[in-house]
């Protein structure tokens, strides 16, 4: 991997491939939702919508077809910590992609109808998380145990503040996060180091810096209090999410926390599924959550099941986590869930496109792009003692629980 700056400073990472002669390239801006104002809760989110649409070059349709004619599959997205447009294609029309890239994230065309397009696409999106019990849990959750931050809200914001954002408040908030101080570029592909570095700098060696007087909001974690919340709803079974405060992504428990959600819930061999579902018939699904960010997070063990369950659901949940922390992991078991991890991650970073996104990930989180190539090393050298140390920090604290409920219990 190579690293070096166009001439406004924007910092770029290649990675050249051999083989197929295809590219993938990610324009980063280092602001995510944990950046917005509660009040503008969903701007980034309404932003990159927007952006997609048209610019002062192209309209609608000439951007679409543009975008077509070269076969290039374009996406962008959001969360915490960064926001992202994609662009993948084959190697000879690098150029003409980049050039609609640039387009894209130099020149849109903020149209108000557009706005109020996009913004009723965002929250009916909203209003359709509602309708699915684990994302109603998730939400009650994060609304108490975040409250007064920005994480409090899904990463698209909320119904009332996105009905609130203006098209002026778009246009700041633009020039906020997609200016050379604030942007990344990460491409891997079977490309020229030369060619890529011109065109680059054609296409972005423009961009200038922007300062803007933008409110920052409120990021203190101190005041949380664990809580336990039981919500009757319209839904017919019930849901139950326990969650442990836990540390961000550049702690040292990190990837110690993240093979510890594998043992106890991510597929069908893990010791939820076993001893909630196969043995105990308690529920149709259980796992655990691990989202691991630039600041502090959670872990939650969660199950889907019949209300008449809940009481029982509960207490073995609660069992199965403090033997964990008493006996912790056994030696086949941590062995076997190190090759899968390894094995999976592996298999993803056989594309360009999960190349690209992982070492541009790396640079934002971990200001190390090749972190990507130590991952699987740092898995392998988790011992058991760095298992049962992390279980007992994280699951010695008091939990905070949303129990989804349904009016009336059992069928």
């Amino acid at each position: 991997m190579q690293e070096f700056k166009l001439k406004n400073n924007i910092k770029v990472l290649f990675n050249k491939t051999d083989g197929a002669e295809v590219f993938s390239m990610q324009v980063f801006s280092k602001i995510g939702a944990s950046e917005e104002a509660l009040e503008k809760s969903g701007i980034t989110s309404l932003l990159l919508s927007l952006i997609q649409k048209a610019t002062l070059k192209r309209n609608k349709k000439q951007l679409s077809e543009d975008l077509d004619g070269i076969g290039a599959v374009f996406s962008a997205g959001v969360n915490y910590n960064l926001s992202c447009l994609d662009i993948n294609g084959i190697s000879e029309v690098f150029s003409k992609a980049t050039e609609l890239l640039s387009d894209i994230v130099s020149n849109p065309a903020f149209d108000g109808a557009e706005l109020e397009l996009e913004r009723k696409n965002l929250i009916a999106d909203l209003k359709m998380r509602r309708d699915l019990i684990k994302s109603f849990a998730l939400d009650s959750f994060t609304k108490r145990f975040f409250d007064g931050t920005p994480y409090q809200n899904p990463a698209n914001g909320s119904v009332k503040t996105l009905s609130e954002i203006s098209l002026d408040d778009i246009i700041l908030w633009h020039r906020y996060c997609f200016n050379a101080g604030k942007m990344l570029i990460s491409i891997s592909g079977n490309l020229d180091y030369k060619e890529v570095f011109r065109i680059l700098e054609n296409n972005f060696g423009g961009i200038e810096n922007f300062d803007a007087d933008i409110k920052q909001p409120s990021l203190s974690f101190q005041q949380r209090k664990c809580f336990t919340k039981r919500i009757k709803s319209k839904f017919k079974q019930a849901f139950i999410l326990q969650a442990y405060p836990a540390p961000s992504v550049k702690s040292a428990d990190s990837k110690v926390l993240e093979l510890i959600g594998h043992i106890l819930g991510a597929n069908m061999t893990s010791r939820l599924f076993i001893e909630l579902r196969e043995k105990l018939a308690l529920g149709y699904e259980t796992g655990t959550s691990y989202p691991a960010g630039l600041d502090e997070s959670f872990f939650s063990v969660y199950i889907g099941l019949d209300a008449a369950n809940i009481d029982l659901a509960l207490k073995r949940i609660d069992e199965i986590l403090s033997d964990f922390m008493e006996n912790g992991v056994l030696a086949q078991e941590l062995s076997d869930v190190k090759k899968y991890v390894c094995g999976v991650y592996n298999l993803l970073m056989q594309t360009c496109e999960k190349k690209s996104a992982a070492q541009g990930l790396s640079e934002i989180l971990f200001e190390d792009p090749s972190y990507p190539s130590k991952y699987t090393e740092i898995v392998k050298s988790i011992n058991a003692e760095d298992i049962l140390k992390t279980a007992r920090l994280i699951f010695q604290q008091k939990p905070s629980i949303v129990i989804v409920e349904p009016t009336y219990k059992g069928n």
